[in-house]
């Protein structure tokens, strides 16, 4: 959406992507994260719109961030015009700041609409920043806690901490890293994702980017 009455269900080519690796595996899982947003959901340069964006008061009624829950939950509408469900859903990339000033509102209120829109399978997934600073906020909140199915964070170093395991949620690390080294990626990449779950507790590990852990085929007879 290039403004705010500006749906278009076809644009872009995320679509295509998803059909062909649904097609190859009809059980795969379909994994959304907006890592910003378009101008007119926010406020301010580029930058600082992806924090205003979940805050701002809607058009429509003045609900904070309700207009970005809106383009959200459209979006993932979108998804079932072209066959497709989108199974997991993130709320935002790596905005610490804005998470701790508005995050707890807007997960609620991106739950609620999506069920009201029939999105009720669309798992919520929070909330991708540094830390694991969330799980405070969901422990001490029932209703957050039942708008979410995992508690994430970036780069763990693979340790979670007490307070993400008493929420009792499953614990991923929602973005990760191998090495970039032809001979050694595929290697680091098990490591990491064997100690996140042995050492964190950590249940999934998703990894940025793919070619990094990347390991090509070394013939023994260089010549065949």
């Amino acid at each position: 959406m290039h403004s705010a009455t500006d749906l278009n269900c076809g644009r872009g080519y995320e679509w295509e992507l998803m059909r062909a690796a649904r097609a190859r595996n009809p059980d795969i899982l379909l994994y959304g994260l907006p890592w910003g947003f378009p101008a007119f959901l926010g406020d301010g340069d580029a930058k600082a719109r992806q924090g205003t964006a979940l805050s701002k008061p809607s058009a429509k009624d003045g609900t904070p961030g309700g207009d970005t829950v809106d383009y959200i939950v459209s979006w993932v509408g979108c998804a079932t015009r072209h066959n497709l469900t989108i199974d997991i859903l993130g709320v935002w990339n790596e905005m610490d700041s804005a998470f701790a000033a508005s995050g707890v509102a807007y997960i609620k209120l991106l739950r609620q609409r999506l069920d009201a829109a029939g999105h009720t399978t669309t798992r919520l997934v929070g909330g991708d920043v540094h830390s694991w600073d969330p799980a405070s906020k969901i422990g001490a909140d029932p209703v957050l806690r039942s708008s979410l199915y995992a508690l994430c964070r970036h780069y763990p170093s693979t340790q979670s901490d007490p307070d993400a395991d008493a929420t009792g949620m499953p614990l991923w690390s929602s973005e990760d890293y191998a090495a970039d080294n032809s001979n050694e990626g595929g290697r680091c990449a098990a490591r990491i994702i064997n100690q996140n779950f042995v050492k964190g507790n950590m249940s999934a590990t998703v990894m940025w980017n793919l070619i990094s852990v990347s390991t090509p085929f070394h013939s023994a007879h260089p010549h065949e």
